[in-house]
This record gives C-alpha cells, sequence and structure tokens, in this order.
C-alpha cells in the first residue's frame, strides 16, 4: 500500500481544513513546491494536490502550482479541486499530473465519465468521493447529493472506473481513525478497485490495518503536518 502526503491548496498556500469547514482553514506552508519537496525528501512518491479554491469556484486555480511539484519533483501527482470538465481535467494532465482526481462533474455527468475514459484511459482517472453518513457531498463538500457511496462506486466501476479515493467527510483533519467499516464494505462490494482512504489517519497501525483491508493507497494529511507520523 502506498501512503500519500496530502497538499490542499487555498489563494496558493498548503492548508488543512476540519471536517470539510473552510472556516477552520490552518495554513502550514505558504509555499506548496517547499512542501512537496519535504515529502519527497522523506522518500514519499506519491502527492496528493487539492485545488479547494478551485472546489468552490467549480474551476481549477492552481495548475500553476501543479506545474510546479510536477516539473520540479519526481512525485506522482494526482490532482483535483474544480475539474467539472474534459477540457479542465486534460489541462491538469498537460501541466504534469499523472492522474485526475474528479468527483462533483462524475455525479452531475455520467457522460463525461464515457469521454474521459475515451481520452484518457481508467488509469488517469480517479473518482475522488466524499462522503459523509454514507451519503455523498459534492461542490467542495458544500451539497450533499442524497446518493449512497455505495450506489455510486457501482455506477462509476460499472462505466469502467478503477481508481477510487474516498473521504470520510466527518473523519477528516481529526486524527481520530480512519473509517475501517466504511472502507472494508465498500471493498467487499466492489473487490476489484483500487481503493484510496482518506481522513482520519493517525498512526502507522492505521495505515496497517487500511492495508490489511486491502486498500491500494492511504491519503494523509494533518497527521504528517503535526507529528503524528
Amino acid at each position: 500500500m502506498i501512503t500519500i502526503p496530502a497538499i490542499d491548496l487555498i489563494d496558493g498556500k498548503c492548508v488543512r481544513l476540519t471536517k470539510g469547514d473552510y472556516a477552520t482553514t490552518k495554513t502550514y506552508n505558504a509555499n506548496p513546491l517547499e512542501q512537496a519537496k519535504i515529502f519527497e525528501g522523506k522518500g514519499y512518491t506519491n502527492l496528493h494536490l487539492v485545488d479547494l479554491t478551485g472546489a468552490k469556484q467549480g474551476k481549477p486555480v492552481h495548475l500553476n502550482v501543479l506545474e510546479q511539484i510536477a516539473s520540479k519533483t519526481s512525485l506522482k501527482v494526482d490532482f483535483g479541486g474544480g475539474i467539472r470538465t474534459v477540457d479542465s481535467a486534460t489541462a491538469a494532465i498537460n501541466q504534469g499530473a499523472s492522474q485526475v482526481n474528479i468527483g462533483t462533474a462524475l455525479i452531475d455527468n455520467m457522460d463525461m465519465v464515457t469521454q474521459l475514459l475515451e481520452l484518457l484511459g481508467a488509469s488517469k482517472i480517479v473518482a475522488a468521493i466524499d462522503v459523509e453518513k454514507e451519503q455523498v457531498k459534492i461542490a467542495g463538500w458544500l451539497k450533499n447529493t442524497g446518493v449512497s457511496i455505495y450506489q455510486t462506486v457501482s455506477s462509476l466501476s460499472n462505466k469502467g472506473l478503477i481508481y477510487f479515493t474516498i473521504t470520510d467527510i466527518e473523519r477528516d483533519g481529526m486524527l481520530t481513525q480512519p473509517s475501517l467499516g466504511l472502507y472494508g464494505t465498500i471493498l467487499a462490494q466492489f473487490p476489484s478497485i483500487k481503493l484510496r482512504a482518506s481522513g482520519g489517519v493517525a498512526s502507522a497501525e492505521h495505515l496497517k490495518q487500511l492495508e490489511e483491508l486491502g486498500c491500494e493507497g492511504a491519503i494523509v494529511g494533518k497527521a504528517l503536518y503535526e507529528g503524528y507520523l
């Protein structure tokens, strides 16, 4: 299992939120490239880069940060936040992203899934699904769809998507523990997907538990910034 450090961007700075609440924004580094190099120096090979400003605005606004990190480090960067069109997805790939994380657009526009699969291939696309009480939320965690996570994974995997990053909003930034029950249930129902768990990781034991469940990766944010890992 790969451990993937996270950089969330607001106004060009590395921040973390608690439970997806923008009012809880805490800045950890004003220089995202510097932070990416710190992660690279610690031996990490991947990076989860999220444009939180873009998620709220509905279009990426930090593609320049993506380009800097992709060109000046060897990190494999998966990039998301505000990618709601085929053009914005291809723009992120062109700026150096190894994969694009797409959430809102996949829920709102299933035709886009087909287009992206034809254009980029399944290996370049990550379905980034944010969950609260097993219900999917979109638009930067601000809108509840009323659709269950299981129904969503079923629909997207049937379309041909393989990679899924699933964030439990209630655990995000809380440093409690990952939603092991949720991920275990998802993997039992959909054993062919590659699942990256996000939210709640606070220890090496949590990473071990996720690996034992069969997760392909774990995204870690606050635990790294606060020195838990």
